[in-house]
């Protein structure tokens, strides 16, 4: 009896038929077509930059965007663990935390000393000279 009832079972839960249906390969057509439309991962994050850069300077929203997106920038979050949208080694963190930090970022007006301190280590120490 419960050999019968499986044999019946089986074929509905085989996930490989036979013959792929051409729905199927329609499918699958179009989602390696997608992922091959897809920007590269530093193409991706230089516009994801660019865009943060712009929004963190306006001076509407000042300094709460920047202070925002300062905490983002920052590698880790003690309840969520790293939220960065940048990979680690990303050039974009201290591009951004300098713009930040420049006279010129009207965004950045009014941030607390933490927040400039917080931007600040996001900038890597230029390499000392050698004698």
């Amino acid at each position: 009896m419960l050999l019968r009832a499986l044999n019946r079972i089986d074929p509905r839960l085989n996930p490989a038929p036979a013959e792929p249906r051409p729905d199927d390969l329609a499918i699958d057509d179009w989602w390696k077509k997608r992922d091959a439309s897809l920007p590269s991962r530093a193409a991706h994050e230089a516009e994801m930059a660019k865009h943060w850069d712009q929004a963190g300077c306006q001076a509407r929203g000042a300094p709460h965007v920047v202070r925002a997106l300062t905490r983002s920038l920052a590698a880790d979050n003690r309840f969520f663990g790293r939220v960065s949208p940048f990979e680690p080694g990303s050039p974009h963190p201290a591009k951004l935390a300098a713009a930040f930090l420049a006279e010129s970022c009207a965004g950045a007006h009014g941030l607390s000393a933490d927040d400039r301190s917080t931007l600040q280590q996001l900038i890597p120490s230029a390499a000392s000279p050698t004698p």
